[in-house]
C-alpha cells in the first residue's frame, strides 16, 4: 500500500505530464504533438507573397521575443500589406522542446 505523499506525488507527475498536451485542434499527444491549423482570414487574394514567423521555447521559455503579434511579423517578413491567409503550425516534443510558427500569404 502506498503512502499519501506518494499517490499525491505520483497523481502531480501525471497531471504534469498531461499538462500542455492539447490543441486548437483537440489533437494531443504524450510525447509527441504536431499541428497545423489552416484557414483563410480575409476575402482577400491569397497572393504570391509568403512571411514567416517562428517563436522556439525549451523548457517554456522562449529563444526569441517580439513586441508585435506573429501574424504581423509574418507579414513584415514576406512584405505582405493585404493579408489573405494565416496558417498556424505547432510542434511539441515532451513539453520540453515547441516551436510555434505562422504562415501569411497575401500581397
Amino acid at each position: 500500500m502506498m503512502s499519501t505523499p506518494r499517490k499525491l506525488a505520483l497523481i502531480a507527475l501525471l497531471l504534469l505530464s498531461l499538462s500542455g498536451c492539447a490543441s486548437a485542434t483537440g489533437d494531443f499527444g504524450l510525447l509527441y504533438t504536431g499541428v497545423s491549423v489552416p484557414g483563410p482570414v480575409t476575402d482577400n487574394e491569397v497572393g504570391l507573397k509568403t512571411g514567416k514567423s517562428c517563436v522556439t521555447h525549451i523548457l517554456f521559455i522562449p529563444l526569441s521575443r517580439s513586441d508585435k503579434p506573429p501574424m504581423a511579423t509574418a507579414a513584415e517578413d514576406g512584405e505582405i500589406v493585404h493579408i489573405g491567409t494565416v496558417n498556424h503550425s505547432t510542434m511539441n516534443v515532451l513539453g520540453l522542446f515547441r516551436r510555434s510558427c505562422t504562415v501569411v500569404t497575401g500581397e
